[in-house]
């Protein structure tokens, strides 16, 4: 590929990537635009293009050595201290693995759990201190595991709208969680002194409010499901 002021030009060969980024600046000119060919960075099956390394060659991503290390820094210091976490600091680590997930669509899984940081309900009503920090912590570590790791992704290939995609719900004596494995990505709400039941009905509610699509939810709490199909003893 070429790479050109965030402009990409694909070819199946060096040669070929020559002539497609001609041609490409030959149309931007006729349009009014002024092209710098010296600019340019030559041809190579491995591009960096807005924080996201792309390789051409097997069609795959991952974030840039630039961006990587910034991240994972900033991982780190929220590590060094997760207690003195609050609001503004989770809007950023969002918003980085919300870039990251360009690159690598595993961050996505991690974006209701650091969603939740950003509500009231994480944070102590008096105090305005962080109520589960031990939670937070987990999530960030196997965020900068999986950063760390500099894994190519491929890129992802969804099924064809039409067919249902299966979401399963759970719940444990303290937090909620909702899986949606077609799309590699995990909710996880931790919610103490609530009842499991309240607890997996919470759950089948997040699924059904905050995730698009046409879904088919699978819970194993009977009376959840009863209650939603008035009666239906199956899971599904």
């Amino acid at each position: 590929t070429h790479h050109g002021d965030d402009i990409q030009t694909w070819g199946s060969s060096q040669s070929e990537t020559e002539v497609n980024m001609r041609y490409n600046a030959t149309c931007l000119e006729y349009h009014g635009f002024r092209v710098n060919l010296g600019k340019r960075k030559p041809p190579s099956p491995v591009q960096v293009v807005l924080g996201v390394e792309v390789d051409c060659a097997t069609k795959a991503t991952r974030p840039s050595p630039k961006f990587s290390v910034t991240f994972s820094r900033l991982l780190q210091r929220a590590l060094d201290n997760p207690k003195s976490l609050n609001r503004r600091d989770f809007a950023i680590l969002l918003g980085q693995n919300e870039w990251a997930s360009f690159a690598n669509y595993r961050f996505k899984a991690f974006t209701g759990s650091l969603s939740f940081y950003l509500t009231d309900e994480a944070y102590d009503e008096k105090t305005g201190v962080l109520l589960y920090p031990d939670h937070a912590a987990t999530v960030l570590k196997t965020i900068k595991t999986i950063l760390d790791a500099r894994n190519w992704c491929p890129v992802p290939i969804f099924e064809p709208e039409g067919r249902p995609r299966p979401i399963y719900t759970d719940a444990s004596e303290d937090s909620m969680a909702v899986l949606d494995p077609d799309r590699d990505q995990v909710f996880i709400k931790p919610s103490p002194n609530q009842h499991i039941g309240e607890l997996e009905a919470l759950a089948v509610k997040f699924a059904l409010t905050n995730l698009k699509g046409e879904i088919n939810i699978h819970c194993d709490n009977k009376g959840v499901v009863q209650s939603c199909y008035r009666g239906r003893s199956d899971n599904d």
